[in-house]
């Protein structure tokens, strides 16, 4: 089984909007709350803390490959990028913790709109940063 490759190019607008998002995301926080707790990366064969500056590098890599590879959304070490239906349309945001829960549909109804969700997320690739992961 083959992979799709896209490498769409960016427009002046989507750049702007990285930009933007890089300037005023509160990377400091979140670099203080990894301090905190301890969250390590894996740097080849050094595991250890990201700086303020390898945190930003990587949520630029993870927006900008929302748009090269034509992703929905992207997320790594605790960073989540996403691009919504207006293809200029940005989020990042950082998680230390997440919940979800799935329950089997009773009836046809739910059953379909089961599937119809199912169809709806194989629309959307998802990359991760364990594909470039160095050991």
């Amino acid at each position: 089984m083959g992979f799709l490759l896209y490498n769409t190019p960016m427009t002046p607008r989507q750049q702007e909007n990285i930009d933007n998002i890089i300037e005023n995301f509160d990377f400091d926080k979140v670099h203080r709350v990894m301090v905190f707790m301890d969250w390590k990366w894996a740097f080849s064969v050094v595991v250890r803390v990201p700086s303020i500056d390898e945190l930003k590098d990587e949520a630029r890599r993870l927006l900008g490959n929302l748009v090269e590879n034509n992703n929905r959304f992207t997320e790594c070490g605790g960073l989540r990028a996403e691009k919504y239906k207006k293809d200029d349309y940005f989020r990042l945001s950082f998680c230390i913790d997440s919940w979800e829960e799935y329950t089997e549909p009773s009836d046809e109804a739910e059953k379909r709109a089961q599937r119809k969700l199912q169809n709806e997320l194989k629309k959307h690739r998802v990359t991760s940063c364990f594909d470039r992961l160095e050991v």
